[in-house]
């Protein structure tokens, strides 16, 4: 992330995950998903966005879940 190319943020509201695939900068995506969400972030995902939630300067994960709670990663957007 951060290095312009355009990366992935997957989610998916029917039996799925979420997942994140970082672009090498030649078009070939790596599943990152290990290095942004903890393991313990599971469910139906509807929603991902990628903002500065807290003001300091680095982005933040906001999950969205179809069934269960959303989830606020801070620091976690790469």
């Amino acid at each position: 992330m951060f290095d312009g190319d355009l990366d992935i943020i997957w989610v998916n509201a029917f039996g799925g995950n979420y997942q994140i695939l970082i672009n090498d900068g030649t078009g070939v995506f790596e599943d990152e998903t290990a290095a942004f969400i903890p393991n313990e972030v599971v469910g139906d995902g509807i929603d991902a966005e990628a903002f500065d939630a807290n003001g300091d300067g680095v982005l933040d994960l906001y999950l969205t879940h179809l069934l269960g709670p959303d989830f606020l990663l801070l620091g976690r957007g790469g």
